[in-house]
């Protein structure tokens, strides 16, 4: 499977059809955003210029609670859903505990589980421009002990890009102030590959 994965739109049209151009060149199936549209309409927007892709995507810490109007685009609130072999569980930083974590994933093959937040784990790519580490202590814990195959988050754009924590890729794709994107294909169980794309 080939995902898009970019967060942090901040109300910018030009970004969105950027990234919609870069999922259809590299023929994604799905785009992942990891929130902070800055409003529902917004995200609409969003959602409507992706219409040929599958979209899973979180609430950012300035979207409030995002409601998708597009049947291609699933808002996952501390929830988990498969397409096509593999599970995508989206965590609200709002109102979710710990235990969640595990009581969402029980049962599902590590190999086959993406999980979307919108803020990052501890000491992994959340590094604010002063030099202070404001991941969540929570994800981190979960990613060292369960090691699920993709942590995607945004939230700190200082800190756009992608590192191993553990066995476990994790993906900022925060693209405000570093338009990066990155194309995760998953060739075999954690056999990925990964392209880092500027928009």
């Amino acid at each position: 499977m080939k995902i898009l994965f970019i967060s942090d739109l901040h109300l910018n049209k030009g970004l969105v059809r950027k990234s919609v151009d870069l999922a259809k060149k590299e023929k994604v199936e799905v785009i992942v955003n990891n929130g902070d549209y800055l409003s529902n309409s917004f995200a609409n927007f969003f959602f409507k210029e992706g219409k040929d892709f599958k979209i899973f995507t979180v609430n950012g810490n300035w979207d409030g609670n995002l409601v998708s109007e597009s049947r291609n685009a699933v808002v996952l609130n501390n929830e988990i859903e498969e397409f096509r072999g593999f599970y995508f569980m989206g965590v609200d930083e709002g109102s979710f505990y710990e235990d969640e974590l595990y009581d969402l994933s029980e049962g599902i093959d590590m190999e086959k589980l993406i999980v979307l937040g919108h803020y990052p784990p501890y000491k992994t790519k959340d590094k604010m421009w002063n030099g202070m580490h404001i991941g969540f202590k929570e994800y981190r814990r979960f990613i060292e002990k369960k090691e699920p195959l993709i942590f995607s988050c945004g939230h700190i754009h200082e800190d756009n890009g992608y590192i191993f924590l553990k066995k476990t890729l994790v993906v900022n794709s925060a693209l405000i102030a570093m338009p990066y994107a990155y194309v995760v294909d998953i060739v075999k169980g954690r056999d990925i590959k990964i392209k880092k794309v500027k928009l």
